[in-house]
């Protein structure tokens, strides 16, 4: 018979797949070193260790078990005389640590890939630190085996480690004697009822096998070794035990999933949010884009009407000076001659245009640069927001890192714009390269202005280049007197020619020059916009592939067969306790030793299962440093757990502890609606058919009972046995919904049925008990008495745990520890449940404050439970 259950490393190996696999996709994240440690949990080998006296046949044993003559040395001589830790390994290696004291030994025999074998020095070996390190690789150690001669057990140091190893490890041990073939019949006998009698008086009952090594080798059947082969299969190595643990580790790589996807959300918002402020940005260059076409087009309003009035003025003028008596006297006047009439109306016209023009460019593109720099500065506040909300601790891409420095990058330019009008070059280098600009030097305008000058400039030009030319014919002779009305029209014509040219000119430089800026602008955001759709089309699409994994590990679990139990705290919280000599008044009160507890009914259920050996998974809303200590407890002691992290700190209860107790209790904070939709989702992704779920304890502040109706609907909609254990309101809306099994005490019961109850009157209660089971619908129910025992009932049968007399020291966690006892086993054997669930919950009075039961006390209580049909 194998020891190795062929069920278990085939599920194994399926595991293996859906982490190498999910490695890949988490690498893109940079998240895959998160599945090292249950990697390397999933495919770490069983280890036993061996423990014996010198020349105990410890050795033998080892080659025997694992079917190789070649793992551990044999000889007559002491040669175990450190500790040999025999692994697996293609290329055989022996590799000593420098303190000399631990060999690794490497072989490449198949078993070995499963199987770890520390091979300790005899416990009288004179080395002197071997028992100090042989009890380090203990909490590694699956099983551990004591390895005695059949015909003599009488080894002290063996059996003084036994007992220390019993009393301090909750480890699975074994008790082998060896050598049958060599002892007595009689001594074998005798030995055997010995060794069972010292392991109890040591403190542990342990299985004990007797067997032959060369009986083994022999291939003779009564060897032994298929006893121990087969408990080794029902309770180390075997699908019953290891299932467990493959569901237990698929449940974590399920909470780490989750835990990615809850950063997923708060990414995919915090992009949003960020996508809003672009759009604020890019409605803030639409605004400012409006208000300078309006600028724009005011501008040409005034330069029009400023050339309108101009060309008023030259007409005026040559009204003025084109009679016969002006223009007689010109044509005998040396200063103020016929051509001197040119010149004047000329400069007139050019010079006072040009100056007007200037002076109304300097006032209108002073406010049309400051349109744009107050909207850049607007733009410049709202990118330091988003640079704000960008936390690279929560990012897994380089989409953080990139924005940064895109951010740096677009704010250095706008500051560099707003510094030094820097966008003005590329105005000047796309619409002035044909325009020799010196003309305006000292001028003192901006781009802008030189700009709309250089387009009045043309048209001035185009203008005057007319005029000019028909002046030279009309007004170089006094005869011009006589076609002054044609000249005037002429003129007239001409300015209105050129108004239109003007408007032309200035139209389709200025409102070019408009777009020209807005798409320069616009561009500095693009990049950053198109950053963060990108990020966000690929966390939707890694979403979608998280969830695909989250289904495929949904399948494995359900591949496994046995059902999960999963406890749910909503409002948990840390118990904090002072231990002080006196409270004294007014005066300094010395605090001694300061004691923390994880605190909530559905976690202390989750720490029981662990205690006494079950695996559930225990699910709570966390939040702050009280959070994060309440998971490190966790940790502590082995218990599994899927956090759904919020906002807020977990409450604390500070529990002064004098000669009494006074309890503090402090409020909660208010759960957002999407993390109370995240239990649901949660719950989701991890529960399947026929799994248990136990709902312990009260609601967060605000959250209304009705929560736990719909929560516990969904459930049963799944297929999912629900546990559900609160008061008043919250059992009420509870119960709306038929969990399958409800745990009130009496005072609880007496509440929801508004009805006296006698919590000593076990046939009262079982009554009361029916009465509940029907009315709302239970397949069971338990009703805790405290010191005068419990009740169970289902539809057709109720039973009465007698209590046991004992000396209480706390009654906090009694319930928990009753019900995690209860549904450790109910779907095995009700009564075998139903009688654990009263052994856990009277342990659990043994123990200070609110601790919870101790494994050792629960199965030394179990066989005392009397347990009677009522």
């Amino acid at each position: 018979m194998n020891i190795i259950d062929q069920k278990v490393v085939e599920k194994r190996r399926n595991l293996n797949d859906i982490i190498e696999d999910l490695k890949f996709v988490l690498k893109t994240i940079k998240k895959e070193n998160a599945l090292e440690e249950i990697e390397q949990r999933l495919n770490e080998p069983y280890t036993f260790m061996i423990v014996g006296e010198v020349n105990s046949g410890k050795s033998s044993f080892v080659n025997a078990l694992l079917g190789s003559k070649d793992l551990a040395k044999v000889s007559p001589q002491t040669c175990t005389d450190k500790i040999n830790v025999i692994e697996y390994s293609e290329e055989p290696y022996e590799k000593e640590l420098l303190d000399k004291y631990i060999k690794y030994i490497g072989r490449p025999i198949d078993i070995l890939k499963n199987i770890r074998i520390v091979d300790t020095p005899g416990t009288n070996s004179m080395i002197v630190e071997h028992e100090k390190i042989t009890e380090s690789f203990i909490p590694e150690a699956d099983l551990i085996i004591f390895v005695f001669p059949a015909n003599n057990i009488e080894a002290g140091s063996a059996w003084s480690f036994f007992e220390k190893i019993a009393k301090k490890f909750q480890k699975n041990i074994i008790i082998v004697l060896t050598m049958k073939d060599i002892a007595k019949k009689e001594q074998i006998e005798i030995n055997y009822q010995n060794a069972k009698v010292r392991a109890k008086d040591k403190g542990k009952e342990t299985p004990i096998f007797i067997t032959s090594s060369d009986m083994e080798f022999d291939g003779k059947e009564d060897s032994g070794f298929e006893e121990i082969r087969k408990f080794i299969l029902d309770t180390v190595t075997g699908s019953k035990k290891e299932f467990g643990k493959l569901e237990s580790l698929a449940n974590q790589i399920k909470a780490l999933l989750m835990e990615i996807k809850e950063d997923f959300y708060k990414r995919k918002k915090n992009l949003q949010e960020q996508k809003d402020i672009i759009n604020i940005i890019n409605k803030n260059i639409e605004i400012s884009k409006k208000n300078s076409l309006n600028e724009v087009e005011l501008w040409i309003k005034i330069i029009l009407e400023n050339y309108r009035n101009i060309s008023k003025k030259v007409k005026n003028k040559l009204e003025e000076e084109i009679t016969l008596w002006k223009l007689l006297r010109r044509s005998f006047s040396k200063k103020e001659n016929l051509r001197n009439l040119e010149d004047e109306i000329k400069s007139l016209f050019i010079d006072e245009l040009l100056r007007t023009t200037k002076e109304i460019s300097s006032e209108r593109s002073v406010k049309f640069i400051n349109n744009v720099k107050n909207m850049l500065n607007k733009n410049l506040e709202e990118l330091k927001e988003i640079e704000k909300s960008i936390d690279l601790k929560n990012i897994f891409y380089d989409f953080g890192e990139q924005r940064n420095k895109l951010i740096d990058n677009t704010i250095n330019k706008i500051d560099e714009y707003i510094k030094n009008e820097k966008f003005m070059d590329l105005i000047k280098e796309e619409k002035l390269k044909s325009i020799n600009s010196t003309i305006f030097s000292g001028t003192g305008l901006s781009v802008l202005g030189i700009i709309l000058m250089a387009s009045t400039q043309i048209s001035i030009f185009d203008i005057t280049g007319g005029i000019i030319t028909g002046l030279g014919v009309m007004t170089g002779t006094v005869f011009a007197a006589f076609k002054k009305n044609k000249i005037i029209k002429k003129i007239e014509k001409k300015f209105d020619e050129g108004e239109e040219l003007i408007k032309n000119n200035l139209e389709s430089n200025l409102y070019g020059v408009v777009e020209l800026i807005y798409n320069d602008i616009a561009s500095l955001f693009s990049e950053f916009e198109a950053n963060i759709i990108t990020e966000y089309e690929k966390l939707e699409e890694l979403d979608k592939v998280l969830d695909r994994y989250l289904e495929r590990l949904k399948e494995f679990t359900k591949s496994l067969g046995d059902s999960m139990i999963f406890t749910l705290t909503m409002n948990p919280c840390l118990d904090r306790y002072l231990y002080v000599d006196k409270l004294i008044p007014d005066d300094t009160i010395r605090v001694k030793r300061i004691k923390d507890y994880p605190a909530g009914k559905g976690i202390d259920v989750s720490r029981v299962i662990k205690e006494l050996g079950g695996v559930s998974v225990a699910i709570a809303l966390l939040g702050g440093h009280n959070g994060r200590r309440i998971e490190e407890m966790l940790d502590e002691e082995g218990v599994i757990y899927s956090s759904i992290r919020i906002s807020y700190e977990t409450r604390m209860n500070i529990i002064l502890e004098e000669k009494t107790q006074y309890r503090m209790s402090m409020p909660g904070e208010k759960v957002k609606k999407e993390k109370l939709q995240k239990v649901f989702e949660v719950l989701n992704s991890l529960v399947r058919e026929n799994d248990t779920v136990v709902i312990s304890g009260s609601l967060p502040k605000g959250v209304s009972p009705d929560y736990y109706t719909g929560l516990i609907f969904s459930l049963k909609q799944w297929g999912v046995n629900v546990f559900f254990d609160s008061d008043g309101k919250n059992l009420k809306a509870g119960l709306e919904a038929e969990p399958y099994c409800i745990k009130p005490n009496t005072h609880e019961l007496s509440r929801l049925l508004e009805k006296e109850i006698d919590e000593k009157n076990k046939l009262e209660i079982s009554k009361y008990a029916r009465e509940t089971l029907e009315k709302y619908k239970l397949q069971e129910i338990l009703v805790s008495m405290g010191k005068y025992g419990s009740v169970y009932a289902n539809w057709d049968e109720a039973y009465y745990a007698y209590p046991v007399e004992l000396k209480v020291e706390s009654a906090v966690g009694a319930g928990d520890s009753f019900l995690a006892g209860y549904v450790m086993k109910y779907e095995e054997d009700k009564m075998e449940a139903f009688r654990l669930a009263n052994a856990a919950g009277n342990a659990a009075v043994l123990t200070p404050g609110t601790e919870l039961c101790r494994k050792e006390d629960t199965m030394r209580l179990l066989p005392q439970i009397k347990i009677e049909r009522l």
